[in-house]
This record gives structure tokens, sequence and C-alpha cells, in this order.
């Protein structure tokens, strides 16, 4: 084994195929800990420099329980319950619904695979794959030739991933220096208000008629067969 100091970390040179499946071990590890919880959230604050002028911030809240997953953003938020897919639309005070026909059990496409975006797939994709120690933090270094990213840092503190860091290949998005950045909260056995996860916190059938309820009195209630394409 060979390694070098870099910066204040510790960059080790491992096989590419070894650093390939201690990276899935990593992956594994978080599917096997939230496979072990009844409920757990996930709070990520993303961060990018689209251009060289201008920055984009925002959150994204994730909570899975056994009755369901919400998620909250910057723009809406989005229910999903063994009844119904709900999307609320504050902006426009609209709720579009579908009847839903993917939560039949909490599996890892519905839960971590649209968490996580499938990074694990990442692995599978670098040209290469470094590792260093930071301090408590163990972090992976992801290389790609001729890819939308040049690398992608992946930090895992415990159990956990972190952070991820996404460096844009210039020659794909036009400017030098770009990247994005998703910092990542994760909360064992949160608390909640259960109504959120309830069809009937936001509307009620009445007379073969979906109303809003008093709480969302001002919404518009529209059933939409395309809310259901965001799970595909």
């Amino acid at each position: 084994m060979k390694n070098v100091f870099f910066g204040v970390g510790l960059l080790i040179f491992f096989s590419p195929v070894v650093l390939a499946q201690n990276l899935n071990n990593e992956f594994q590890q978080i599917y096997s800990k939230l496979g072990q919880l009844k409920t757990f959230q996930f709070i990520v604050d993303y961060s990018s420099n689209d251009t060289l002028e201008f920055s984009e911030k925002g959150k994204v809240n994730v909570l899975f329980t056994p009755d369901g997953y919400f998620y909250q953003t910057d723009f809406c938020e989005m229910v999903i319950n063994k009844e119904h897919m709900i999307i609320i639309n504050d902006e426009d005070h609209q709720i579009l619904y579908s009847k839903n026909e993917k939560l039949d059990k909490m599996d890892q496409s519905v839960t971590t695979g649209m968490l996580l975006n499938q990074i694990d797939t990442l692995v599978t994709k670098a040209d290469s794959i470094y590792f260093s120690f930071d301090g408590l933090d163990r972090v992976y270094y992801l290389r790609f030739a001729n890819q939308y990213f040049n690398l992608v840092e992946l930090r895992f503190t415990g159990e956990m991933l972190r952070q991820i860091d996404y460096y844009y290949n210039s020659d794909f998005v036009g400017n030098k220096g770009l990247m994005a950045r998703n910092e990542i909260t994760f909360i064992e056995n949160p608390e909640y208000d259960s109504r959120i996860l309830r069809t009937d916190f936001y509307f009620i059938e009445k007379n073969k008629t979906m109303i809003p309820t008093e709480e969302f009195s001002l919404y518009r209630i529209q059933q939409s067969e395309s809310a259901n394409s965001i799970l595909e």
C-alpha cells in the first residue's frame, strides 16, 4: 500500500476494485441501518454555483414512517401514503393527487433510492476512485472521464453519508470551477405531526367530489395521474 499526505487528510491508494467494494459496503451499511428503523428523517441542504455570478441554495426535508413518506422542498410538499400520492403546491394554491399504486411496502427504490438519487451507482461508472481520512470522515473521490462531472466526493461520518460534492466538467457546462454540494443531516426516530401523512388532512370526498379541508380551503383539488410518474 502506498500513501501520501494530501492537504489535512491522508490520501490512501488501494486498487480500484478494493475501493469500489469498500464504497459499496458503505452504502450497504446505510441500507442495513435504515432497514432496522421504523421512522427516520433526512434533511438535505443543497447549494450550487450554476454560473460564476449566481448561486442557488435550498433545503429538502424527507420523513419516512410506517404510514408513508413526507417530502418538503422550497416550492412544494409531497405525501405518499397507502391511499394516495399528494403534491401540495403552496405557491399556486393547488393540490394534485393520484391513487397510489406504488407504496405496497417501504422498499429501497422509494425510500433511499429517491433520497440518494442512486448515488451508489456512480461507483460502477467511475474511472478511478481514491480514499482518504479527514479527521473522523471517510472521503471517497470518484473521478470521471468525459462525463458531466469530473469529480464527485463522498464524505461519510459514522454509519451515514454526510456530504456530497459535485465538480462539473467544463466541457459540458461551459464554465470552469462550477460545483454543487449536498449536506445531509440524519435523524433517527424524529418527532412529527402524524396528520401530515393522512389524506383527510388535505381533502375529503363529499358527494363523489374531493373538497379541501378547512386547513386548505383556498386550494384547488385536482386528480392527476401524472403525480405517480415521479416514482418512475
